[in-house]
């Protein structure tokens, strides 16, 4: 099963352009045993990914897939604002 910190969770791997929504993203990263821990700091944020070997290529492909080309929703960057505080 995945794994992820809750709070954090909600920063990354919302959307991307391989993927549509979040539920997606999941289901890719259950089919190879994923865990994925996320760590934010106020300078710097860390990934961890744990996988099944033979999935190493694909989970990485996904991790840099919603890092790199994320969609950036209208309703994802308001959630993400809400979970951290800020006011608009």
């Amino acid at each position: 099963m995945c794994k992820c910190i809750k709070e954090n969770f909600y920063t990354i791997l919302q959307s991307s352009a391989n993927f549509t929504n979040r539920e997606a993203i999941l289901g890719d990263l259950e089919r190879y045993g994923g865990s994925l821990d996320c760590q934010r700091f106020r300078d710097v944020m860390m990934y961890s990914l744990s996988v099944f070997s033979f999935a190493v290529p694909q989970a990485v492909n996904l991790l840099a897939d919603t890092l790199w080309r994320p969609r950036l929703l209208e309703s994802e960057v308001s959630t993400v604002l809400t979970l951290g505080g800020y006011k608009r």
